[in-house]
């Protein structure tokens, strides 16, 4: 599936990008309620007439997306996954978890410093943070909270920690390496979410205690954990949520 959809990537034009973008959100049933009039549009952005808009009509941010998503397995991937947190006992192929951990590690970072580090956790660690977790919420004062962490913690079967090298000496290259860890994160994700495993992102107190570290085996001193991928075949259907600021909210065209 890396494969294909690397392979299916070809050198795209700003105009083209956001006709991608908008056909592939109409086709998970956005709403029709962005209009923007040909005045309003900025030249480098406005769509062409070969899409069947012409220059004359009103342009409709989610009009035609489902031509322009379907067959394009990277757009269909990045616009339908969502955070899965219940997971079915089934055990997720090895091969599956190496493939996103491959895809992970062609992140984009900033002169291929590489500063990720993936962790993929064995039972016996599983079952220690999670109890780790749980003794932390009981502490606080929240004993049944902390039972119910504990037991759903403790039955998820697939767990990945990760990690970001530290580098006191320079803060900007430490920023930089926080930012494409996160990255390699959403690779995983998405690797995982093509081959029908779901997954969540937690980044909980816990996991940035030195115990934790020390249960998985890296220093404090030395990385910096950035989180842990829970993830599994998903126990159930989720709602695919829309919840989105409207694309103009968050795109500005600069001339």
């Amino acid at each position: 599936m890396v494969a294909m959809i690397a392979t299916s990537l070809r050198p795209l034009g700003t105009k083209a990008c956001v006709q991608q973008l908008t056909g592939s959100l109409r086709s998970l049933g956005a709403p029709k309620t962005t209009v923007w009039t040909k005045a309003s549009v900025p030249a480098r952005m406005a769509f062409s007439t070969p899409l069947g808009t012409s220059t004359s009509q009103t342009v409709k941010s989610t009009d035609r997306l489902t031509e322009r998503s379907k067959g394009n397995p990277v757009m269909e991937a990045l616009l339908s996954r969502r955070t899965i947190g219940d997971f079915t006992d089934e055990k997720v192929p090895d091969q599956i978890v190496t493939s996103a951990l491959e895809a992970a590690r062609w992140a984009p970072n900033h002169k291929l410093t590489e500063p990720w580090k993936f962790y993929w956790l064995g039972a016996n660690t599983i079952e220690a943070i999670a109890k780790l977790n749980s003794d932390t919420i009981e502490a606080a004062g929240q004993p049944t909270k902390a039972a119910a962490k504990y037991e759903k913690w403790r039955n998820i079967k697939g767990w990945i920690a990760v990690t970001s090298a530290l580098s006191p000496e320079n803060s900007l290259v430490e920023q930089e390496d926080y930012a494409a860890t996160c990255c390699s994160i959403q690779n995983i994700m998405l690797a995982l979410h093509s081959q029908g495993v779901g997954s969540k992102w937690t980044t909980g107190a816990v996991t940035r205690t030195k115990e934790m570290a020390d249960l998985i085996g890296y220093s404090l001193e030395e990385e910096r954990p950035v989180g842990i991928i829970f993830y599994g075949m998903p126990a159930k259907a989720e709602a695919v949520s829309l919840r989105r600021k409207n694309f103009t909210d968050v795109v500005q065209f600069v001339p």
